[in-house]
């Protein structure tokens, strides 16, 4: 009993004035304590236990009422966690304001929206935070909440300490304090991305109104039934009608569309009216002047305000048909000057189908029909060679890579004659569509004519390089075609070498046979050198009996068992000058490979340096700067 009363105690001077309250009540305890000892001597036991039983009671009461005093502090507290989560952690910003537009109180999310500390806001004017332009706004609303009592609302623009302006919207409501005094509630809710989006979302209004408004084509709107909405400028100059005169009226009122477009314009109003698109269809309109022009007309059927509306483009087409009655006409005149051309020429696809063939055409290849032509496979009316080069020309095509407009074909006629074609090609409308205009002349007597002249052309430039007596190449060419293969060499990095020849004792020769007889020497070692050298090599007669070799890609090891074939087999050859005497003749030769960026006549002299220093050691020998 002594502890529970302890407990009872403790809780009950719990606080900063514990200690004084323990003083007061032992002090009222001495001076009720002799009275009580007196008259509990007078008591009877049953008394004492009555009493002692009262205070047991009382003592549980107290402890009852302690109990009762905590829980309601523990709901206390836990009802201000809830008030600051609902009042200071509220999405959406609460000021109270005195009448005298102060602010007395404000939560964490008013002052965060201010940009100040809460602590800072008490006794600042809330005008402070509401920008100049918006002053006025914010008084009036101010002056109705107090004159009739009903909550108010207005958006304005606010700024924060830092001057950084918001939109909000306030929600104001009258209150009376304890005294009676009257202030007000006020929430602030941050509306600025709103009033972005619905900025954006008037000037994209405005943007789609200026579109329709200047528009390039006409554009209206009308009901499902027909009735005019809206019409633009475009559209008033097209019909002829200003847009008053259009809205609220039907199609049929205005005597817009003539007899020949009432079931076309009933089929599209039908669709419409279904909920379907429609377009683009060409229709005639009976302008405001009664002129009748063509129109093309797109539709589709959106909603406005829950109303099905029809949202439709026109464009007047009457340029357009002009130019496709002029198109027409010059279609009609085109064909007829392809069936007059004296030219071959067919219209074919890209796959190579013939569309059109003239008569020119029947004549190079000497059917009779279009239907004869196009039955005879593309194989059979080519040569073998011609036919490859066609397929190479399609596959390009289909490929959709470079194929050249012009070339030649070789045909095989329907009488196994082969002519010769000049082909131009290129794409060309017909019927509405692209295809291709293939343009044939026949060039088989020019082809003669040129096989002819380059057949001279040829004879003429090998009598020009060729020496007659040898029949090797001269010297003229020898300095080109050495140009040729020393830049070749440089270019690729590969080896080339050079062999210069001289006939040893040949001017004692012809002083003892004469010239005739060392023509024939002559013309005889030029047969050998050609018997001795590849496909590759060439060789030249450099001048009177001194004779060079070219050898490409040829090191100068190599080279040398080819300048000892020439002068072994040479060495072989018998000359029958006088009965019972045959002469051997025998040669020098010089060997040289090229250096890499050498000069050509450096090169050449350096060979023929070595063909002299043959000479010296003895002739009859192959000389080189390193003997192989």
């Amino acid at each position: 009993m002594r502890q529970k009363k302890t407990t009872i105690t403790a809780k009950m001077t719990r606080g900063d004035d514990s200690t004084d309250l323990r003083k007061n009540a032992e002090k009222i305890a001495r001076k009720k304590a002799a009275p009580s000892q007196k008259k509990l001597a007078a008591m009877q036991p049953d008394e004492i236990k009555q009493m002692l039983h009262e205070l047991q009671v009382h003592e549980i009461e107290v402890e009852m009422q302690n109990e009762g005093l905590r829980l309601a502090g523990g709901e206390l507290k836990s009802s201000q966690e809830r008030y600051f989560d609902l009042y200071d952690l509220a999405p959406v910003g609460y000021l109270t304001v005195s009448e005298k537009g102060l602010i007395l109180e404000a939560n964490l999310t008013a002052a965060t929206l201010l940009g100040i500390r809460k602590s800072n806001l008490a006794n600042h004017p809330l005008s402070r935070f509401i920008s100049k332009e918006d002053q006025n706004i914010y008084y009036l609303h101010r002056k109705q909440l107090f004159e009739t009592g009903d909550h108010q609302k207005c958006e304005l623009r606010m700024l924060k300490k830092d001057e950084t302006a918001f939109w909000a919207l306030l929600t104001m409501t009258v209150v009376q304090d304890a005294e009676g005094a009257p202030k007000f509630h006020i929430i602030i809710t941050d509306i600025t991305e709103r009033k972005r989006m619905e900025t954006a979302l008037k000037e994209s209004e405005e943007l789609f109104r200026n579109y329709l408004e200047y528009a390039p084509d006409g554009v209206y709107m009308s009901t499902v039934e027909g009735t005019f909405l809206y019409g633009n400028r475009k559209c008033e100059e097209i019909i002829g009608y200003q847009r008053e005169e259009l809205i609220g009226k039907n199609f049929l009122e205005l005597n817009l569309l003539p007899e020949k477009s009432l079931n076309k314009a009933a089929q599209l109003l039908q669709a419409n009216m279904e909920g379907k698109p429609t377009g683009p269809d060409e229709i005639e309109l009976i302008l405001k002047d009664g002129r009748l022009i063509p129109v093309e007309i797109n539709t589709s059927v959106v909603q406005r305000s829950g109303e099905k509306i029809v949202l439709a483009f026109v464009r007047d087409i009457t340029e357009r048909k002009l130019a496709e009655e002029v198109l027409q006409e010059s279609e009609a005149n085109f064909h007829r000057s392809l069936d007059e051309s004296p030219l071959g020429i067919r219209i074919g696809t890209a796959e190579g189908e013939t569309l059109y063939a003239n008569r020119v055409i029947l004549d190079f290849y000497g059917y009779d029909s279009i239907e004869e032509f196009k039955a005879t496979p593309v194989e059979k009316r080519y040569t073998k060679e011609s036919f490859a080069e066609y397929q190479i020309r399609k596959e390009k095509r289909e490929r959709g890579d470079y194929s050249p407009s012009e070339y030649e074909i070789s045909i095989i006629r329907k009488d196994r004659e082969v002519r010769h074609l000049q082909v131009f090609r290129k794409e060309t409308l017909w019927n509405g569509k692209r295809q291709h205009q293939i343009i044939y002349q026949d060039i088989t007597d020019r082809k003669f004519a040129e096989e002819a002249l380059q057949k001279s052309e040829e004879r003429y430039r090998e009598l020009s390089i060729v020496d007659d007596l040898t029949s090797l190449y001269n010297s003229r060419h020898f300095y080109v075609q050495l140009n040729n293969e020393t830049e070749r060499s440089n270019r690729y990095g590969q080896p080339l070498t050079l062999l210069l020849l001289d006939l040893d004792n040949f001017k004692i020769f012809n002083d003892t046979y004469g010239h005739v007889e060392g023509n024939q020497v002559l013309s005889r070692l030029g047969q050998v050198i050609k018997r001795c050298l590849r496909h590759t090599d060439s060789a030249y007669r450099y001048g009177g009996e001194e004779f060079t070799v070219i050898l490409p890609m040829t090191t100068g090891k190599v080279a040398a068992i080819t300048a000892e074939r020439i002068r072994t087999e040479f060495k072989k050859e018998t000359f029958s000058l006088l009965p019972g005497q045959d002469v051997h003749l025998t040669m020098s030769i010089g060997l040289g490979q090229y250096n890499p960026q050498e000069d050509i006549k450096t090169f050449v002299h350096r060979v023929d340096q070595l063909m002299y220093q043959a000479k010296k050691n003895g002739k009859d020998r192959v000389c080189s700067e390193t003997q192989f």
